[in-house]
């Protein structure tokens, strides 16, 4: 992708706001109200985007019922692709979530994005390297062994600093399977009547 001019097109339901082919976003100038009801005039200001820990930017727009958030990528596909077909997403071409030039993005199945974010290695990541993961092998290996001697999954979990439902998922095998811990079964007590 060589240099691209940039080329900027309002946002379809909010006429306060423009975005770029590059994928910036910019607050256009209008004229507002100050709370004492004086107006003032407000320049066209480029808008700060936030970052997702899975990569993606989003932005925050102001419209009549307050602020908003909105994924970039979209933002700038709707403007310069068109409105996004029935049972198709946006897909990074690059696989970066955070380059949302217009040449990076396309509409795909959501079988094609993941057959995409897996032909890339984004996909299918396993403990802790999967994005979401909070927890160390070391903490759900320490717990696991805790619980197998015979402790609580509450006290085990508080002795090695996770949740106790974590923990649980983990020991009878529903979470964490990529550390192929044999599954702890225990009888529930019943309480007779």
């Amino acid at each position: 992708m060589g240099i691209v001019a940039e080329e900027w097109r309002a946002i379809e339901a909010n006429p306060y706001y423009e975005v770029s082919n590059t994928g910036k976003v910019k607050s256009l100038a209008r004229t507002v109200m100050r709370k004492n009801g004086t107006p003032y005039r407000t320049k066209d200001r480029l808008m700060a985007l936030a970052k997702l820990p899975k990569g993606y930017r989003f932005v925050s727009l102001y419209d009549e019922s307050g602020d908003r958030s909105h994924y970039v990528h979209r933002l700038v596909a709707r403007a310069f692709i068109g409105p996004c077909p029935e049972g198709h997403e946006v897909n990074h071409i690059d696989g970066d979530k955070s380059n949302n030039c217009v040449d990076n993005l396309e509409y795909v199945t959501r079988a094609d994005n993941m057959a995409h974010a897996k032909a890339m290695g984004r996909a299918g990541l396993c403990g802790e390297k999967n994005y979401a993961c909070k927890y160390t092998e070391k903490q759900i290996r320490r717990g696991y062994d805790l619980v197998k001697a015979g402790a609580e999954y509450r006290e085990a979990a508080a002795m090695v600093g996770v949740n106790h439902d974590a923990l649980e998922a983990a020991c009878r095998g529903t979470n964490w399977k990529s550390l192929g811990l044999e599954p702890i079964v225990r009888q529930v007590r019943r309480e007779l009547p």
